[in-house]
Formats: C-alpha cells, sequence, structure tokens
C-alpha cells in the first residue's frame, strides 16, 4: 500500500493551527486521480457549475468533497494539532 500525506499551517479562528492528513491506497496513482476524475463527473452531471478556474478548495465545499471521497471509497485520516 501507498501513502498520500499532507501537512497544512496556517490560521483558523485567528488562532496558529496545524493539520496533517494521510490517504492509503494500493494504487497511488488511482488515489491522487480520483481528485480529477471527480471533479470532472461533477461537471458532466452538472453538480458543479462554476466557471472559470479554480483551485479545487475553492471549487467544491467540504462536504460535496467529503461526499466524493467516501463514494469512491477512500478514507482520508485527519489530525488537527
Amino acid at each position: 500500500a501507498d501513502l498520500i500525506r499532507s501537512e497544512v499551517s496556517g490560521y483558523k479562528d485567528g488562532k496558529s493551527a496545524r493539520a496533517s492528513s494521510t490517504l492509503v491506497h494500493q494504487n497511488t496513482a488511482v488515489a491522487a486521480g480520483v481528485g480529477t476524475g471527480s471533479i470532472a463527473e461533477l461537471m458532466l452531471t452538472g453538480q458543479l457549475n462554476k466557471p472559470g478556474v479554480w483551485p479545487v478548495e475553492q471549487a467544491l465545499s467540504t462536504p460535496l468533497f467529503e461526499q466524493i471521497i467516501q463514494s469512491r471509497g477512500l478514507e482520508i485520516n485527519t489530525v488537527e494539532a
């Protein structure tokens, strides 16, 4: 199994914050491609209708992103510090 890990630092509610997330999958390319494929599916089905170019985190709401990840059978573990 392959591991994809992210670490983010910044501010939340005016306070310094850090969070990390991990995703374990048998095939890194498949796991990494889920985002692109999911965005395309949402556009084709009319669920995502934002004109222009957007970063994923601005194009999708967090609940919609979580729904997509779950529908693809992926589990992301997040830890906030």
